[in-house]
């Protein structure tokens, strides 16, 4: 069913964009380009996605009864080639507190706050990665750290339709957050600022 969606005519996935369906991106299709990620460059994504809200698959089991923007994405990257231009995803970190995600195929890469270099995360079978945001950043004071992580070509390799499914798990929209330069925000508002950051190719959210 996910290819056969992703396969659909643009005008077709259009019918359910997520800029449109409502403000907090969390129901429809965000098409290849729309995100520039955080590395300044202004390269656009070379991935589309399909987002569903918790409720539509999966109870919360954390304050079940308050709203969050706690979601799932499928993405797919149509050719992950060192040939290719705008391949793959650029650099940032998660906006929530933890994501669950699930990928069989080479490309995904992090920041190895040691070292300073990028080191690919090689996939294994059965197996997830579990990745920590900017709010459990916050939350804890920066005990646990937010990976910068990306997605590219791997060296040697063409990769064609390279999916993964993500579970972002997000605080509650109320929930105070505070960040490194001692500011306050509602979870809500960090992720709508972390949003738009995505579409406009800063340097820094």
């Amino acid at each position: 069913m996910v290819e056969e969606f992703f396969d659909l005519e643009n005008a077709e996935k259009m019918k359910y964009d997520v800029d449109e369906i409502g403000p907090w991106k969390l129901n429809g299709y965000t098409p290849f380009g729309r995100n520039k990620g955080l590395v300044g460059d202004g390269k656009k994504h070379g991935v589309e996605g399909y987002t569903v809200t918790a409720e539509d698959f999966l109870a919360l089991k954390h304050r079940p009864s308050l709203a969050s923007t706690t979601c799932l994405t499928i993405q797919r990257y149509p050719l992950l080639s060192e040939k290719s231009a705008n391949a793959g995803l650029a650099s940032h970190t998660d906006v929530g507190s933890l994501t669950i995600l699930f990928c069989g195929e080479r490309g995904l890469q992090a920041l190895s706050p040691d070292t300073k270099e990028w080191q690919y995360v090689e996939p294994k079978k059965g197996c997830a990665v579990i990745n920590v945001g900017d709010s459990l950043r916050f939350l804890s004071n920066k005990t646990f750290r937010s990976a910068l992580h990306r997605v590219v070509p791997y060296p040697g390799m063409t990769i064609k339709n390279r999916f993964s499914c993500a579970y972002f798990i997000r605080p509650n929209l109320d929930t105070e957050l505070l960040d490194e330069d001692w500011n306050r925000w509602k979870s809500i508002d960090w992720h709508v600022r972390k949003y738009k950051s995505y579409r406009s190719a800063t340097t820094k959210a």
